[in-house]
């Protein structure tokens, strides 16, 4: 009887047309409503891709206008919505296979025949390309300059250096004598303008002569006038420069010390020394000779004594005493080639010219010899 009365009635009609509808939703939105434990995969699906997402190590969630729906190991863990299910509810297609592309015929094209050529071809066979060297650069082009400054540096160091051990070497040289050699202390420059030969004994020539040929002036002295003379060896003397011996009715041994002193005064100190020596050695007569005077002193000291001093003065006045010829000859033997550079007292040869803040006179075979005279000039 109910459907005759809803057929009968417009406003039954609507009522159960309402109800019908009603009762057909929940079933078509079941499909678009995600649950628990949904994959990730479905939550996109029904949803769509959400506005925004964040991520905490295995969390998801996914924000929607209407809520956000949470992850956790890509399975839906939490639901939220505050008004309802989103607006934007839908289900993502599923995706379409590509249309088949109809493949294009390609035009059939015959090959090419090589036909060969009957007369002379005109073809140029190729060439090698040259290779062009690159331009050598400017800094290898100026490399070999580059050690000439380096080579100048090198050496102005090296001269230096050379420089600064001279010049503390030059305060080992001074003083350096064999031990009591009677060497002067003084010597005159070398005159490098040729002079004539000397024959004849005079204050200036004296004062010219070096120790070596001094004591080889005075041993020529002694023989012209019947001693036999024999100078000491070279090196150390013990203070005796020459030995005298003479032949007669009573034998006669002396001893000579020479002192080529033009600017100093001979003192009681090496009379005294020379003496001693001639004691020591059981001589009976000495003879000390200088190119100078001797102190008063001194004078006194050999009075009483074997002793004879024989000063600058004395000594050209016993030359003078001599035969002309004995005279040439003694002083032509001791002023032969080069007589003012003085020889070295250890190793009997002539010195050399040192140059430094004050010039002096060096041995040859320095640094084996370090014997040096001073180079002053005579006022």
């Amino acid at each position: 009887m109910l459907p005759a009365v809803v057929a009968h009635s417009p406003f039954l009609k609507l009522a159960a047309a309402v109800v019908c509808l009603l009762a057909f939703v929940p079933t078509s939105l079941s499909a678009f409503v995600i649950q628990l434990g949904d994959s990730r995969q479905t939550v996109i699906e029904t949803y769509g891709y959400p506005k925004s997402l964040a991520q905490l190590d295995a969390r998801e969630i996914f924000n929607y206008p209407e809520g956000s729906v949470v992850l956790e190991q890509g399975r839906v863990a939490e639901i939220r919505f505050t008004k309802g299910e989103p607006r934007s509810l839908r289900r993502v297609p599923a995706p379409q296979p590509a249309p088949a592309v109809k493949p294009v015929a390609v035009p059939h094209t015959p090959k090419a025949q090589i036909v060969p050529s009957l007369g002379p071809s005109s073809v140029v066979p190729p060439q090698p390309v040259p290779q062009q060297q690159p331009p050598p650069s400017l800094l290898r082009a100026m490399q070999p300059l580059l050690w000439v400054p380096v080579i100048a540096v090198v050496v102005g160091v090296v001269g230096q250096i050379l420089k600064s051990r001279l010049r503390r070497l030059e305060p080992d040289f001074t003083g350096v004598y064999p031990d009591r050699r009677s060497a002067p202390q003084k010597t005159n420059p070398v005159s490098l303008v040729p002079q004539p030969p000397i024959t004849r004994l005079t204050r200036e020539a004296l004062d010219r002569l070096e120790w070596r040929r001094f004591e080889e002036l005075t041993q020529g002295y002694f023989e012209k006038t019947g001693w036999s003379a024999r100078r000491s060896a070279v090196g150390a003397d013990g203070g005796i420069d020459i030995f005298l011996e003479k032949n007669g009715p009573e034998k006669r041994v002396a001893c000579v010390q020479c002192k080529q002193r033009s600017n100093e005064i001979i003192g009681v100190k090496y009379i005294r020394e020379f003496y001693g020596v001639m004691v020591s050695e059981g001589l009976t007569e000495g003879y000390f000779v200088t190119t100078n005077t001797f102190s008063d002193e001194a004078v006194r000291f050999a009075q009483g004594k074997p002793l004879h001093l024989i000063s600058g003065e004395e000594l050209l006045r016993s030359f003078a005493s001599l035969a002309a010829d004995q005279h040439e000859s003694a002083v032509r033997h001791a002023f032969r080639d080069d007589f003012e550079t003085p020889t070295c007292p250890s190793c009997d040869l002539k010195m050399v010219l040192r140059r430094s803040a004050t010039p002096f006179w060096g041995c040859r075979n320095f640094p084996r010899c370090k014997s040096i005279f001073a180079r002053v000039r005579k006022a």
